[in-house]
């Protein structure tokens, strides 16, 4: 049975990436919970969207509560992520890939920080994705640096 306690690592890996973030300390609560949850309720070899949207939920309650964003995103400026009308289509395949083994943790990050599926909250549910895939909940590491100019190897 999986406890509920996190490491005091897992909670400076959160406390750290809420910094890198920018999401303030009042996040770092909402994504060690969001961790929780990875840990205990998630299958360590299948990736459903049901688990996706409850991450974004759990990183960001209240502007992630009603699930993937329906409005364009903007960071400095510059539209990211992709348009609302293929996002769900996105996260799908993205999903499919995962559980085909067709993606490695850093190309699932990678995609998944393109694909930009919630309104904010992106890096930090990346982040515990990352480390879901890499086997590494308990002992986590900071995820690479998006190439947003690499192209999808795993794509069909």
């Amino acid at each position: 049975m999986k406890h509920n306690l996190v490491s005091l690592d897992v909670v400076r890996f959160c406390a750290e990436e809420c910094f890198r973030q920018h999401s303030g300390e009042l996040s770092v609560a909402d994504m060690v919970n969001a961790w929780i949850f990875c840990y205990q309720e998630m299958d360590a070899n299948v990736l459903c969207i049901e688990d996706i949207l409850e991450l974004g939920r759990r990183v960001e309650p209240v502007k992630n509560k009603d699930g993937f964003r329906q409005v364009p995103v903007l960071i400095d400026g510059r539209q990211v992520g992709v348009p609302t009308l293929v996002l769900i289509n996105q996260v799908t395949l993205l999903i499919d890939a995962v559980n085909e083994g067709l993606v490695t943790p850093t190309e699932l990050y990678e995609e998944f920080e393109r694909i930009h599926p919630f309104i904010d909250g992106n890096g930090r549910v990346g982040a515990i994705l990352f480390n879901w895939a890499n086997g590494e909940l308990d002992d986590p590491t900071v995820p690479p640096k998006v190439n947003w100019t690499s192209e999808r190897s795993w794509a069909r």
